[in-house]
């Protein structure tokens, strides 16, 4: 047998006895030849030119060499696992298939960088992060050449609580992109910035909601946030006034607005009134000394 770098022609000599009558080759390949001089050519060969080939001479009655080839085929990526979009803090897994002939060795990319450490044909992504969306790709090697593959998208879903009532920002929030981010729906008090901080103007609670950032660095690749904004407590209504006898019961009931869970104190006439601390005053077997004003902190 023999193997064979078939990225360029190839000759060995002395390869098999001088032969006046020449040799022959079954099955036909007119990219192997072996000379009447013995000596074994090869044109530029692919891994298709791998097989066993035997070659004859009358000169040499029914003696045959019969040679096992081996063409070391370049490296070449054969598929990448495609695109997705996961929640952070949940775990991912992109592999590539790679063909030629090994031994192959790997090196995976984010958005273009090496990622260090990671050189096996599968990567794997654990606790994943709102910066670790992007673009995902291998190069794969071996001794003939290495190819690079074509990049994969990791898209990531997360939320983030956010007290409205003044400007934040969160850095390393996403990768730094050179051209930027879009973002859908648009809202001009929500920016994600190209160095990756997440920008917001003093908020209410209607810029709760869903928001998807994109840039052209990061191909189909997104970050979509679930923004909740914090709203502070205030009430939006408590129970009109009531004349009622006494013995009687009545109830006095606040609603609240804002952003859950809500605690509650009940006073009369400004005093807090011991253990009133639901959303419903209740009073039973009301009496003369319960007149006044009632209100809920």
């Amino acid at each position: 047998s023999v193997s064979i770098n078939g990225s360029a022609p190839e000759s060995i000599s002395n390869f098999a006895p001088s032969v006046p009558s020449g040799y022959t080759i079954s099955p036909s390949n007119p990219r192997i030849r072996l000379t009447s001089s013995g000596e074994l050519e090869t044109d530029e060969l692919g891994p298709e030119d791998s097989g066993t080939y035997t070659f004859s001479s009358p000169d040499l009655g029914g003696a045959t060499l019969s040679i096992g080839v081996n063409v070391l085929g370049i490296a070449h990526v054969i598929s990448i696992s495609g695109p997705q979009t996961v929640p952070s803090g949940s775990s991912v897994d992109i592999s590539v298939v790679p063909g030629g002939t090994p031994d192959f060795t790997y090196q995976w990319f984010r958005n273009g960088m090496a990622i260090p450490g990671e050189t096996g044909s599968t990567l794997s992504i654990r606790n994943i992060r709102t910066t670790d969306i992007g673009l995902y790709s291998c190069t794969v090697s071996n001794s003939r050449g290495s190819a690079n593959s074509s990049s994969t998208a990791i898209s990531v879903t997360s939320s983030v609580s956010i007290n409205g009532s003044a400007p934040e920002s969160i850095s390393n929030f996403a990768p730094s992109v050179p051209s930027g981010y879009t973002i859908s729906p648009s809202n001009p008090r929500i920016r994600l910035t190209s160095s990756g901080e997440l920008e917001t103007d003093e908020l209410g609670p209607e810029d709760s909601g869903t928001y998807t950032f994109s840039s052209p660095d990061l191909g189909g690749a997104t970050l979509s946030i679930g923004v909740n904004v914090l709203g502070i407590a205030h009430v939006i209504s408590i129970s009109g006034p009531q004349t009622v006898p006494s013995g009687s019961s009545v109830d006095i009931s606040v609603v609240p607005g804002g952003t859950p869970d809500f605690t509650y104190q009940w006073f009369r006439n400004g005093m807090a009134i011991p253990g009133e601390t639901g959303s419903t005053l209740s009073i039973r077997n009301i009496r003369t000394t319960d007149i006044g004003l009632y209100s809920c902190t």
